[in-house]
């Protein structure tokens, strides 16, 4: 990374914030899964890759939102010391 020290607190946050979260998450699917399980085994595993499925999901909608972010940043303090006034 370009600056690390300046930019991975901020990405920190946000997978700290997103772990915090599906760890929630998981602990309540855990729940359910274990419930659906003893009745009904194959939809409780169609449940558990359904869970797997949106936090997978997610992580990727996250990560696609903080390279936007990480970009923009970057660029913004590019500008700031090198300044373009367009073609």
């Amino acid at each position: 990374m370009t600056n690390y020290n300046r930019y991975a607190p901020f990405i920190q946050s946000v997978y700290n914030d997103f772990e915090s979260k599906t760890d929630d998450k998981m602990r309540n699917m855990e729940e359910k899964y274990l419930k659906c399980f003893k009745k009904d085994p194959s939809k409780a595993k169609q449940m558990l890759n359904e869970f797997n499925k949106n936090v997978m999901q997610e992580a990727l909608d996250i990560t696609d939102k903080l390279i936007e972010d990480l970009f923009t940043r970057m660029t913004s303090d590019i500008e700031s010391v090198y300044k373009f006034h367009g073609a």
